[in-house]
């Protein structure tokens, strides 16, 4: 009953993950130009796999490098870059106040949804392109 109960919450989660719509079309505009991008997440990377294949991105995924925050200044030493030099693209506020304490600059997204409302002060777009 447990195993029954934990597949039927990871097929909804599943269900629940989407990229941003011009997610493909992004990445291949910011490699034109030669801009390095990440897919940084919570989520583990076969349920990321699983959604939409693999990208030719750098990846971070997952709890074991900490917070989002953490994920993100680990991504900087990746890069051999200062997380001042990264730009995150988040969809929630809470995106926002990881990139502010690990030190990189922020750009919301808005997707629509309920919890794509953010501060005044924060850039917000509606497409992953307008980041470029």
């Amino acid at each position: 009953r447990i195993a029954a109960e934990f597949e039927s919450l990871k097929e909804r989660a599943y269900d629940g993950c989407r990229w941003f719509n011009d997610v493909h079309g992004f990445l291949s505009s910011a490699e034109h130009l030669g801009r390095r991008t990440s897919v940084i997440s919570s989520t583990s990377s076969d349920l990321i796999d699983s959604v939409e294949g693999l990208l030719n991105v750098t990846r971070v995924f997952g709890l074991s490098y900490g917070t989002k925050a953490d994920q993100l200044r680990h991504l900087a030493n990746i890069f051999a870059v200062e997380p001042s030099q990264i730009v995150f693209v988040g969809d929630a506020p809470r995106d926002y106040v990881y990139a502010e304490a690990a030190g990189t600059k922020f750009v919301g997204i808005d997707r629509g949804a309920p919890w794509s409302v953010f501060p005044t002060h924060v850039r917000t777009v509606t497409s992953l392109y307008d980041v470029l």
